[in-house]
Parts: C-alpha cells; structure tokens; sequence
C-alpha cells in the first residue's frame, strides 16, 4: 500500500451509491507507475496467547518501464488462552501469494496480477449453537466442550487486469480500466473423532469492470465519469443450504462528477444510476431488479492556510443485496439465524 484516501461528500458516488460516510480508497505503489530496481519488505510477527507466529514479504523490480513484483505471507495460531482457560477449536491458519507484471509507458499503462488465498479456522463452541437448545445464559464461566468440531476451509483466486492512458489533447484526456474475476469457496468441515465431513459448501464466483475517464477542463469546470459492473453467482450446497439452488446477480452503474472552481471557492456535483437484477435457478423465490438514483452536491471555502469550510448533501439510494432478499437458515461462521425476505424495497 502506497497511500490511502479518505473521500467524502460527492466523490463517494465514483465508488458506489450508498458510501454517505465516505469511502476509503486504497492505492497500491505500483497502481499506475513504476519504479527502477528493486524494492520490498519483510515482516515477522509473534504472540504468547495464542502461540501465533507468522511472516511475510515481498519483493518488486522495475527495469525500464517494465515491473514485476509478488509476495507471500502465511500465520500460524493455537487455541487461544483466556482468564477462563483456552478456547477449544480457536486455532487458525492461514497462507497467501500475489504474482504480477506490468508495462507503464509515458502515456499509458497495463499490469496484469494473479492472486491465491488459503486459510482454515476453528469456530469455537460451534456445535453447540448449531444444534439449538443452547442459552449462553445459564453458563457461568466457558460453556462445555462440544463433541464434534466445527472448521470454515476457505479459498479464494483472484485474477485482475488494469490499463489506462493519460495526457491525450481531446475532449477526453486520460482513462483508466480494471477487469476482475474471483471465485471464492468455503466448506463448513464437521469432525468427530478426528473424521472430517463437509457439511455445507459455499461458492461465490464474481466478474468486475469498471472505467473512468478524465475529461478535459473547460474554463473553470473539470470533471471525470465512468461506469462499472459485475456479474455475480452465488450458490450454498450441503445440510445448512441457505438458498436452494444457485442465485445469479447483475450489477451495472453509471457515474459522473464534475467541479467549478473559483480560488478559494469550489463546487461539486456527483450523479449515479445504478442497477441490480437477481435471478434464482429455484422458481419458487422470485426475481427481483432494483434501479435507483443518488446524488450529492458539496461546497469548500478555504478559510486560512490548513483550513477550510466545507458542506455536503447527498440522497443515496441502496438495493438489498442478495443474502438479504434469499438467505434462510443457520449460518455457523458468523453465528447468526440469517432470513432473509424477497420483498424488502430499496433503501
């Protein structure tokens, strides 16, 4: 991570519709530009608690306007030790690795980057809630050990592409590109007797794009815009199914902001239109689309050196997102009874 920006009022709508906190904007060191030789880092780290130990690295180089980098990282952790006792099956580990390479010329740019994760964790006392019957409150001190363990075996691949140009004298002056495709799987691992059973399977598959443009200032107007999308499926398999049969959903959005400036004094104005579609393989739940409009208009007035006076309005508008219109059942990973309901309206 190179930097992280922190973006309020009507930028929020270039990342999403219902950001009206702000949006946290992590940008890697070599998001558009690259840099001679090498350069990495390295980390150790260790805890009596939990007997943790862990590491990780990396490393890039740059020659020309050629780079390549990648880095790997894997922890260790025991059951964890409290003023009660250890916690029974809170052991966890984990294990990941990023390869990429890029082309940054002097008025555009490509990297492409593959990345892998793997990790386990114990769900402690998980037996014991997924059974039911269980009242936390008539347990003084830990509850009992449960017989049978319960495990989440995740993993997840991600591939990413990333392009852009800049400084083009037209109306347009500069873009940027990103193409991402993941799938992610977890397994709810039920052992006994030191024999495992998968118990339920969860699959999550994602493709992202997303496009911004530069347009070239006029007078005192400045401005960018873009649009973004994903196509998402989403299906849970074993004996805590939360949604019988594998759910599809479309995401597609346009975006716009624009800013006058007058010195101390600036404007802006953010438009977003975005729209989701959910589409069951069971023809028992019901398809659902949702299409919605944000907006947000902000002013700064630069008081001193360092200060400022700043003012936002923004009307958000939030579709419900799948789990919440279809999920029905016990879910162990987080210890929640999640219901869902295929009539909520947009927020």
């Amino acid at each position: 991570v190179e930097r992280i920006e922190v973006v309020k009022g009507p930028g929020t709508l270039l990342y999403g519709s219902n950001a009206i906190g702000g949006v946290v904007n992590v940008i890697s060191n070599h998001e558009n530009t690259a840099h001679e030789g090498f350069r990495g880092y390295g980390t150790l780290l260790g805890g009596t608690a939990n007997k943790q130990i862990g590491t990780s690295g990396g490393l890039e180089y740059g020659y020309k306007k050629f780079m390549t980098w990648g880095n790997g990282s894997y922890q260790n952790q025991r059951d964890y030790s409290t003023p009660l006792g250890n916690i029974p099956n809170s052991a966890s580990r984990s294990a990941s690795a990023t390869v990429g390479a890029g082309y940054f010329g002097d008025k555009g740019f490509f990297t492409g980057q593959f990345s892998y994760d793997r990790r386990r964790f114990g769900i402690p006392f998980g037996a014991l809630f997924e059974g039911g019957g269980f009242d936390p409150s008539t347990v003084i001190g830990l509850p009992p050990t449960p017989d049978e363990d319960i495990d989440l075996d995740m993993r997840s691949r991600n591939f990413r592409l990333t392009s852009g140009f800049s400084n083009l004298s037209s109306f347009i002056t500069g873009g940027n590109f990103s193409f991402n495709y993941s799938k992610y799987q977890h397994k709810e691992l039920e052992i006994d007797g030191g024999i495992e059973d998968v118990g339920t399977v969860f699959d999550n598959q994602t493709v992202s794009y997303r496009a911004t443009f530069e347009q070239k200032p006029f007078q005192k107007l400045t401005g960018r815009f873009g649009f973004e999308g994903y196509n998402r499926k989403y299906q849970t398999v074993g004996a805590e199914q939360l949604i019988s049969g594998e759910v599809k959903q479309n995401n597609f959005a346009f975006f716009g902001l624009e800013e006058l400036s007058y010195g101390r004094v600036s404007f802006q104005f953010g438009g977003r239109v975005e729209r989701n579609s959910y589409t069951p393989e069971n023809l028992l739940l019901e398809k659902r689309d949702f299409t919605g409009f944000s907006g947000a208009a902000g002013i700064r007035v630069g008081l001193w050196e360092g200060g400022a006076f700043t003012a936002n309005f923004t009307s958000s508008y939030r579709a419900p997102a799948l789990e919440e219109l279809y999920n029905f059942g016990p879910h162990i990973g987080s210890l929640t009874f999640e219901i869902g309901d295929q009539d909520l309206r947009r927020e």
